[in-house]
């Protein structure tokens, strides 16, 4: 049985955790860059409270409430 051969479960394991990692690290960066983004704001005084959030996630102001919007054009 082909399933049965260690040669390609072996190679399907491996993409896997291959997969598995490139997404962990992903989403790690994400994290990271809204952790930044939000610091950046609190030292700039721009984090005034919850309506002014702006998280930066993969390149894109993801605005919270309804300051958001309006954030973003200034920024």
């Amino acid at each position: 049985m082909a399933w049965r051969d260690p040669h390609r479960v072996r190679k399907l394991r491996f993409s896997i955790t291959w997969v598995n990692t490139v997404k962990y690290f992903m989403s790690f960066g994400a994290w990271l860059t809204t952790a930044t983004h939000i610091l950046n704001r609190l030292r700039s005084g721009l984090l005034l409270d919850y309506r002014t959030w702006v998280m930066r996630i993969d390149g894109v102001d993801r605005c919270l409430g309804e300051m958001g919007p309006l954030l973003a054009r200034q920024t």
